[in-house]
């Protein structure tokens, strides 16, 4: 599965890079079909939810604390490194940052520094802005043409990662508890529902808070039940569960196309059966993170140097992926070592 992860990952460059356009003959170029960043950022929700699930049913099964370690072993480290490699790279953009804080509130200036060190609270930048004496105040991203939230972190793109830190924060619970999981699926489709009707279909609603993201999530940890029911037999309850999930999709309206949101759980398992041993794709797929992670800060630099749009998407796309594999080969991987000795120690609970 590590190459469909480095590939959504692409997806959210390709967005942000304004395409990709590749030479071809006769002068002419051969453009790359964008799948969509935040269609991409709804599957990896999907398969943070199945691997979460994985891992919490095996290797964290008895221990808590080292999951939310590890889990931030795994988070904070390649998002402080990028923080800091931006100060020398694209510090002017970091400098306008500050500057305009300087204009609003403390309460501005405390609650954006928080989030762009802590990244906990970046996902509510786009639902506010910062406006001069105002201060904080409601201000949707997509729904107010004012919004500025954003602006203020330096990754914007960071806002997905504190969705996943909060899914983290629930995710043991939901694992250990199928009809948990279940309800809270539920309540994500009404959600959705309640969406539609109160006419508040937007990015803000749809994408930037996470009830909306548990749809995704609670269906990825589904994916992995399945996966680990082996002879798995289709009985009358789960029938009816089934009927009822997917006559409720066709009520919601989610960034992804209904169908395919719920299709794709059905998938996770074989792709991740015919995945799983192979080191090569689990070296691809790890560096989905740092390119997350890393390209907007390319983008940013190749936007203060003033690169061609044409040419944009190409060059953020090949300096991201070899930033990311140096800091995935150089920086990350100690610290995976690091990690999985910590997951070893885990006694297992004698019976």
């Amino acid at each position: 599965m590590g190459y469909l992860r480095l590939m959504l990952a692409l997806y959210v460059v390709f967005s942000h890079a304004g395409g990709i356009f590749i030479p071809f003959f006769n002068h002419s170029v051969l453009p790359v079909f964008n799948f969509g960043g935040r269609n991409a950022v709804g599957l990896f929700f999907m398969i943070s939810g199945f691997y979460m699930s994985l891992i919490l049913t095996d290797k964290y099964k008895n221990s808590l604390k080292t999951f939310y370690t590890n889990r931030a072993l795994r988070i904070f480290p390649t998002y402080w490194l990028v923080l800091i490699l931006g100060v020398f790279f694209i510090g002017s953009d970091y400098t306008n940052i500050i500057n305009i804080l300087k204009t609003t509130t403390t309460g501005a200036n405390f609650y954006y520094l928080f989030s762009n060190i802590f990244i906990f609270g970046s996902d509510a930048a786009y639902l506010v802005s910062a406006h001069g004496d105002m201060g904080l105040h409601w201000d949707p991203f997509g729904v107010s043409p004012s919004h500025n939230g954003f602006s203020f972190l330096a990754i914007p793109t960071v806002f997905t990662i504190a969705i996943e830190l909060m899914f983290y924060a629930v995710a043991p619970f939901l694992v250990r508890n199928i009809k948990l999981t279940i309800g809270v699926l539920f309540g994500a489709i009404i959600y959705h529902m309640v969406i539609i009707s109160t006419n508040n279909v937007n990015i803000a609603f749809q994408y930037h808070l996470l009830p909306a993201s548990f749809l995704y999530f609670t269906l990825g940890i589904l994916a992995h039940k399945m996966y680990l029911n082996k002879d798995f037999k289709l009985t009358k309850t789960f029938y009816l569960l089934f009927a009822i999930i997917a006559t409720s999709f066709m009520l919601i309206q989610p960034l992804l196309p209904n169908l395919f949101v719920f299709l794709f759980p059905f998938v996770l398992p074989y792709l991740f059966e015919i995945t799983k041993h192979n080191k090569v794709d689990r070296f691809i797929g790890d560096l989905s993170y740092p390119l997350y992670i890393v390209h907007y800060s390319v983008v940013k630099y190749c936007w203060a140097h003033q690169v061609p749009l044409e040419k944009l998407g190409l060059i953020v796309t090949g300096v991201s992926l070899a930033i990311s594999i140096l800091i995935l080969v150089a920086f990350e991987r100690p610290i995976e070592r690091f990690r999985a000795k910590r997951a070893l120690r885990i006694k297992p609970i004698v019976p």
